[in-house]
């Protein structure tokens, strides 16, 4: 019992996510350009000194929003992989087809994604914190692939991700169905491991 309330989130922690919460949905609705503590504030449903509070300027938000961002898409992507029991060729092609059904399900937040990608590119700090997050993912898949066979593993892990950021950009601006990207994915890993395809 004790160990369970250690572990809860302070009142204070609870409210710092609202806000990044909030933040992230303003990116996502309005870019980068549309966040504004008022507006954080207003979609939070929190009085506006609360965000100046825990954010005295507006580049410190967008930082923590993107921190945060890059903490919970590990999480999820990391309990889904857990879900996924099997390891096998067609393992991976259906978690990755799943993950990206799933991060599709609210858009605006693959929006908010996007719009903080190229917020950070031009910023030294947030660039390297992207670029680390990638390849910790990378790596991730790569080990999986590895165990695949794959003779360049971390090679066709990032083949893999690029695969996927082409397919979610495109699928932002057109419908592109799911079956598409399971095709081009098989296609890839196929390749990867050395499996010949007909």
């Amino acid at each position: 019992m004790n160990t369970l309330l250690e572990n809860a989130p302070s009142p204070a922690e609870i409210r710092r996510r609202q806000i990044l919460e909030a933040t992230l949905r303003v990116v996502g609705a309005s870019g980068v350009d549309g966040v504004r503590h008022r507006r954080v504030a207003a979609e939070a449903d929190l009085p506006l000194g609360s965000i100046t509070y825990y954010f005295s300027s507006r580049d410190d938000l967008i930082g923590a929003a993107f921190a945060h961002f890059l903490e919970t898409n590990t999480a999820f992507i990391t309990g889904l992989w857990a879900s996924f029991a099997g390891t096998s060729l067609d393992d991976v092609v259906d978690f990755i087809v799943e993950m990206v059904r799933l991060e599709f399900a609210t858009p605006e937040r693959v929006h908010a994604e996007y719009e903080l990608i190229l917020y950070a590119a031009r910023r030294e700090a947030l660039g390297a914190a992207f670029r680390k997050w990638e390849r910790d993912i990378t790596s991730q898949v790569a080990e999986v692939l590895e165990r695949l066979g794959a003779r360049s593993p971390f090679a066709a892990a990032r083949t893999l991700m690029e695969l996927v950021r082409g397919f979610e950009v495109l699928r932002l601006v057109q419908a592109h169905p799911e079956d598409e990207l399971r095709g081009r994915l098989r296609l890839v890993l196929a390749a990867a491991v050395g499996e010949t395809t007909s």
